[in-house]
């Protein structure tokens, strides 16, 4: 059965990979492009200037940004 610690420690791993994910394709310098939908954007800038994101919103951005 799951506990408390291995739902935080997958969801530590998922907001670890979609950090590295964005940061791997430059997402984290304005130089790289402009994402596809207003919310998105939202999403990129609050990225970029180093605001903490949920794990749903890292990776809705992952996968709009990168196709995964």
């Amino acid at each position: 059965m799951l506990g408390a610690a291995d739902i935080d420690s997958w969801d530590d791993d998922i907001r670890t990979d979609a950090l590295g994910a964005l940061r791997r394709a430059g997402w984290d310098h304005g130089g790289r492009g402009e994402a596809p939908t207003v919310r998105l954007r939202l999403l990129l800038a609050r990225f970029r200037g180093g605001e903490t994101l949920t794990t749903r919103e890292l990776s809705d951005l992952r996968n709009a940004l990168l196709g995964a």
